[in-house]
């Protein structure tokens, strides 16, 4: 039985690069393309950006929050050593980290969020300004002079008094 396994398993060893050469000609590339912007939509971007923050900041904030955990457990003189957060001798008890880590994924988690919604409303800010600078750019809005203010109402009351005497006509 084990002689058999092991012979079909050189077989297919022997097999999978033979039929892997011959299914690629040569003016193919194996390489796959790298992505662009718009293939995956913002949300999923924003949520990929916040989840890669909040597990990056996870050992930082653990080894913080274990290192203020001890400091004060050592100044309250509930312990008479500084507990060392690598020592796993006479560091913590079970629940003293479960509670360590409960503390530093929720304080992660909080700074992810807080990179989420500051980016969030930086985006918003920018596309606030690029819709209004396009509105400026497309209304060409340009000051006007006191005499031009003047001419333009001396103009458009000319024309409403016309308008006028057409309709008593």
């Amino acid at each position: 039985m084990m002689k058999r396994f092991f012979f079909m398993l050189v077989l297919l060893s022997l097999y999978a690069p033979l039929h892997s050469e011959s299914t690629n000609s040569e003016n193919e590339s194996t390489e796959p393309a790298p992505y662009t912007m718009e293939e995956f939509p913002q949300w999923s971007r924003d949520l990929r950006r916040s989840e890669i923050v909040t597990l990056g900041s996870l050992p930082f904030v653990a080894l913080s929050v274990s290192t203020a955990y001890s400091s004060y457990m050592y100044f309250s003189g509930e312990k008479n050593t500084f507990p060392n957060p690598f020592n796993q001798d006479d560091s913590y008890s079970n629940r003293e980290i479960f509670t360590i880590v409960g503390v530093s994924a929720g304080i992660s988690a909080a700074v992810g969020l807080t990179d989420f919604f500051i980016s969030y409303m930086k985006r918003k800010k920018a596309e606030q300004e690029r819709m209004l600078q396009q509105a400026q750019d497309e209304e060409k809005i340009r000051p006007i002079s006191p005499e031009e203010a003047g001419e333009l109402l001396r103009k458009s009351q000319q024309k409403r008094g016309q308008e006028k005497e057409k309709t008593k006509q």
